[in-house]
């Protein structure tokens, strides 16, 4: 079978570039995981591609209505499949929403939408142009990397368990707004009986700062497949901790910021630079003395720099402030302007 996609005559110009791109996007693309481009066919009527279907069916129109809890995690774990393998082939979607994900009839999902997929390793932001239904699926960052994708997965999973998003703006201006600062309410808020383990995921998922998410797909898929097991043997889905590393043996480390904190709250400034080999558990330093901070008077801000994964000038520094600004903007406002 075959899908077709058409972007008609008055189609805008990004639109016929992201036909153009996806079908270029061929070669690398596996039918394993993706609807594959077969042809490109240009018209009076517009711009057409062909992509190979395999009898699947949009997520779009088949999660019309919120999942039950195990139908939901069977689903949710498919998608995270598909969307690591996309990741390990080299590639950023860049464009998730249940539009572009199809449910094949042996329960696996293939993605289509690629036309604005990029290379990891080029993390640039995406496209200016977006489509109104694009906007509720924008991660904060809106560049191409994993996070980025996942935070938009969990835009979906948040959707297909509760059948809303988790936030409602009338433009792009207030969409921008709610994704960079208003926190996303937890799903059994909105749908009881929804296991606490799955709150915590959708969490992570949807964090503003792209560090505080899961690194990898993998990460998203291993917590699904405990919940599912557990879900299906009765037991109760508690929550873990978030995959985040087990920190053994950071006291000092602790004390060393700890006393930079105080230096601080006396007006003596300085710096403190938290260095080490990727994985050994600097997020997780930064993450438990932020949670044992707990001071409303104090802002807290954290940054990476990475040599390999983004190239834009300053990126440490402007991840730095953009943290600052984010959680003024969501403070209210006597709050942020004091």
């Amino acid at each position: 079978q075959w899908l077709v996609v058409r972007a008609g005559p008055q189609a805008a110009h990004w639109e016929l570039a992201g036909l153009d791109h996806e079908y270029a996007l061929g070669s690398r693309l596996d039918p394993a995981w993706a609807l594959l481009p077969v042809a490109r066919l240009g018209g009076a009527d517009g711009t057409l591609l062909v992509l190979d279907d395999d009898a699947g069916m949009p997520l779009s129109h088949t999660c019309r209505e919120p999942l039950a809890v195990e139908p939901f995690l069977r689903l949710a774990l498919a998608a995270a499949q598909a969307l690591g393998k996309v990741h390990r082939s080299g590639l950023a979607h860049r464009n998730l929403c249940p539009d572009n994900l199809f449910l094949m009839p042996d329960g696996r999902i293939r993605l289509t939408g690629f036309g604005q997929a990029g290379a990891l390793e080029n993390a640039a932001p995406g496209s200016p142009a977006l489509s109104d239904r694009q906007l509720a699926y924008l991660p904060p960052e809106r560049d191409g990397t994993p996070e980025a994708d996942l935070y938009a997965l969990g835009v979906c999973f948040f959707q297909w368990l509760t059948g809303r998003y988790p936030f409602v703006a009338g433009d792009p201006l207030e969409w921008q707004h709610r994704h960079a600062a208003v926190a996303a309410p937890a799903p059994s808020q909105l749908r009881p009986g929804v296991p606490a383990a799955v709150d915590a995921l959708l969490a992570a998922m949807l964090a503003k700062q792209a560090d505080a998410r899961p690194r990898q797909a993998a990460q998203v898929e291993s917590e699904l497949r405990r919940c599912l097991e557990a879900w299906r043997e009765g037991a109760a889905l508690h929550r873990t901790a978030g995959g985040a590393a087990l920190l053994v043996a950071r006291e000092a480390e602790l004390a060393t910021l700890a006393d930079a904190r105080e230096r601080l709250r006396k007006g003596q400034g300085g710096a403190v630079l938290v260095a080490g080999e990727a994985g050994i558990g600097k997020t997780s330093l930064m993450r438990r003395f932020r949670r044992e901070e707990d001071d409303a008077s104090v802002l807290f801000a954290s940054t990476k720099c990475e040599l390999s994964r983004r190239r834009a000038p300053y990126e440490a520094l402007a991840g730095l402030f953009g943290g600052l600004c984010e959680r003024l903007l969501a403070e209210a406002p006597a709050q942020a302007q004091r």
